[in-house]
């Protein structure tokens, strides 16, 4: 079965998915270890994702999308 691959956009929708179900942002980035400002840069489009993010979100970054790991 082929990994689905993700668009940034959709990386974006799932981060922001997890931060609602973690109950903010801020908490969300509390449990993971991240700046919340930077979290929310990335909900907004203004950065990327990291390695350390995608591996909590549980994505690998193959260079062009995202893939599911």
């Amino acid at each position: 079965m082929p990994k689905k691959e993700l668009r940034l956009e959709d990386v974006r929708e799932l981060l922001e998915k997890l931060c609602h179900d973690a109950g903010g942002q801020r908490e969300f980035a509390r449990q993971h270890g991240l700046n919340v400002a930077y979290v929310s840069q990335v909900i907004l489009g203004r950065r990327p994702p990291s390695d350390d993010m995608c591996k909590i979100l549980g994505l690998k970054d193959d260079g062009r999308r995202w893939v599911r790991v």
